[in-house]
């Protein structure tokens, strides 16, 4: 019979494999296996070079386009001109730059008075979109007047001879309109007299009497032109009045003429008797 000590040394024999197999070294095999390693290292490469296109075609897409606009500069206004000239230009500047609120055309308006009509806009503010319309009509009350000049001068080019109107009386008017456009001019100048004449010449009604003028009067000045045109239109009033009185009488209608056969009725009396 085998003793107790046999026994053990036999149980503890056999222990060997079980701690074997409770050790399961393929477990940590696994884990560390380098075929995961390679793996993941490779599915990184991939990504990164997969990735690297698409990073720099979003960079070229996101890039931001500047435009650079450049204002138009503004005209100094100074009241030697016509401020409704004037407001026509500064509205259509304004548009073009953008301007779309008082305060903004205000401001702009304000900076560009010079001379006496930055003195007129003295004091005057540009913090409401009202106060464009109050520039403007301090500018309307002081320079005004300068409107009437400019009107004056589109009559004078425009200026026509009526129908009924005489020769005198249409030199007349043109002397008056010229007056209105150039207060301080000399008619008798040698620029404005020629200008005097062209326009007297062309605003002619008859056009005879325009290419007559302009045959025989090319270096006369104005008061000279005029009396020829004069001239001309009494030589036609003289003409008409001979012609009336050489033009033979017509009979009128209904009437009859008496020729020398007048007489046969006592002639006819005489043979009879």
């Amino acid at each position: 019979m085998p003793t107790p000590i046999a026994t053990q040394t036999s149980l503890l024999s056999a222990v060997p494999p079980v701690v074997t197999t409770v050790s399961v070294p393929p477990a940590v095999t696994s884990v560390s296996a380098p075929p995961a390693v390679t793996t993941v290292q490779a599915t990184t490469s991939s990504i990164s070079t997969s990735v690297a296109p698409v990073a720099s075609v979003t960079a070229a897409l996101a890039a931001p386009i500047v435009v650079v606009k450049q204002p138009q500069p503004t005209k100094s206004y100074t009241g030697q001109t016509s401020w409704k000239s004037y407001k026509e230009y500064f509205t259509r500047l304004a548009l073009c730059n953008g301007w779309t609120t008082g305060v903004e055309k205000a401001q702009n308006l304000l900076i560009a008075m010079e001379g006496a009509a930055a003195e007129t806009v003295r004091g005057l503010t540009a913090d409401r979109d009202k106060d464009y319309d109050l520039i403007w009509e301090n500018l309307s009350r002081r320079f005004g007047h300068i409107d009437e000049p400019e009107t004056a001068k589109r009559q004078f080019d425009n200026k026509k001879q009526l129908e009924s109107e005489t020769i005198e009386v249409f030199e007349q008017g043109l002397g008056t309109v010229f007056r209105e456009a150039w207060p301080t001019g000399d008619p008798k100048s040698k620029e404005n007299d020629s200008m005097l004449q062209r326009r007297f010449i062309d605003g002619l009604f008859d056009p005879a009497l325009q290419q007559f003028l302009r045959l025989h009067a090319r270096t006369d000045d104005f008061v000279t032109t005029v009396g020829k045109a004069r001239l001309d239109g009494l030589q036609k009033v003289l003409q008409t009045v001979l012609d009336n009185q050489n033009r033979s009488p017509e009979a009128n209608v209904g009437e009859k003429v008496p020729r020398n056969g007048g007489s046969k009725k006592g002639k006819g009396k005489g043979n009879k008797a």
